[in-house]
Parts: C-alpha cells; structure tokens; sequence
C-alpha cells in the first residue's frame, strides 16, 4: 500500500493548472511554446499574433521557433482566411480552415504537455485583457492531440 499511495501523489504532482493575463499572459505563453521545443497544434486559430501589442515581441520568438526548429499544424477560424490572410504567410504551412459554421470565440493551442484555451481573442487582435486557461499534462495534452488529428483528418485541403 506505501508504494501504491508514492506512485498515486507521483502521478497527481504531475499536473498543474493556472491563468495567464493580458498581454504579458501571452508573451509568458509564447515562451512555453519555445521552451518545449515540440510541434504547436492550434484549434480555431485566430491570427491573434497579428495584434499590434506583439508586433516588436514576434520578431524575436519567431527567429527563436525557427532556430528550435519548432513547427506549427493550424487549423484557423474560417474567418482568418479573408480578414487576416498575411498570417499564412508569418506561420507558413500546413495549416487548413473550420468549416464556416464552426468558428467560436476561444480556441485551442497544444504544445509539448501543455494545453492552452484562449477567450478574448478575434482574427488579428486580442482584446485588452485576453485570458488563457493554461493546463500542464503530458497525457492530457496526447488526448488533445489526438482530437486535434480527428478534426485535421475530417477537414477538406484548400
């Protein structure tokens, strides 16, 4: 039973949850992108780079994500497609589109054991206080990325 309850408090310090606030939430997020040095996938993703608060903090993570070798698999909001099309170019391929109905105000971003909802956020700008609920698991995250894969596989190419 000792060993049982050390493997059980193992396996439950092995998750943590918090929020990120604001512009500098965002900027602590990027970071953990660039820490894990693994594949981003994104859900409903919404260009929010694009925002002018970013514009002299971009720069320097993308030279960072390409020096890691960090590549990214989009799957945008239908919107980003018309109001923000020069993300395409700033995150390059693959990426593909939700189906116009399926749009929503949040979405998802997964990385290495972390899985990040956003609320806040429009094609191209944050509002003034964007939120990001922020989940560390590894296992939580491979779920995620699973789901991810389902949708990336039901979703036509352009």
């Amino acid at each position: 039973l000792p060993d049982m309850k050390k493997k059980f408090v193992e396996k439950e310090t092995d998750a943590q949850a918090y929020i990120y606030k604001g512009v500098q939430g965002v900027k602590q997020y990027l970071q953990d992108i660039l820490e894990t040095k693994e594949t981003g996938y994104f859900i409903g993703a919404k260009a929010m780079w694009l925002d002018p608060r970013l514009k002299h903090f971009l720069p320097r993570f993308e030279k960072e994500r390409i020096k890691k070798g960090i590549t990214f698999k989009h799957i945008f909001d239908y919107e980003v497609k018309k109001q923000t099309p020069e993300i395409l170019k700033v995150v390059g391929k693959p990426y593909k589109f939700l189906p116009k109905n399926y749009s929503s105000p949040t979405m998802i971003d997964i990385f290495g054991p972390y899985i990040v909802t956003f609320i806040g956020v429009k094609p191209g700008i944050m509002k003034d206080e964007p939120i990001q609920f922020v989940m560390k698991n590894r296992e939580l995250a491979d779920g995620y990325r699973k789901f991810f894969q389902f949708m990336w596989d039901h979703i036509a190419e352009e």
